[in-house]
């Protein structure tokens, strides 16, 4: 009885945790508040689906590294540049994927647009 209790723990706290990471991924989609055209909607739309995709790859990347990071830490000795290096590789690419983001969506609104979406740009980093 006590092992079965011991399995729904731990399956309990593993899918706690995979909620967890859902909501810190999930971003404000909402964007009536700009007026878009149906043009601008249309390439906003195609440019969240880019954002996603290149979001996902990201993703497992990370889940590769934290792999990494739990195999450097059983190592005799651990590899600080290795893991600095590949640390910051991945926060680089996470700033790249964010600037071309916004520089891309920058260019689609009008001035007036870009105006209203700026105090919610926190809302949209990446975490």
């Amino acid at each position: 009885m006590r092992i079965i209790l011991a399995i729904l723990l731990i399956a309990n706290l593993l899918m706690a945790d995979h909620d967890d990471d859902k909501k810190a991924l999930q971003m404000p989609y909402d964007m009536r508040y700009l007026g878009l055209t149906t043009t601008q909607k249309q390439t906003i739309y195609r440019l969240l689906l880019t954002y996603k995709e290149r979001r996902k790859t990201l993703r497992k990347k990370r889940e590769i590294l934290e792999r990494h990071t739990f195999w450097l830490f059983k190592q005799k000795t651990f590899d600080k540049e290795s893991f600095l290096k590949q640390h910051l590789q991945l926060r680089r690419e996470l700033l790249e994927i964010e600037a071309d983001f916004l520089k891309n969506l920058h260019s689609i609104l009008s001035e007036k647009q870009q105006k209203k979406f700026a105090p919610h740009l926190e809302e949209w980093e990446i975490d």
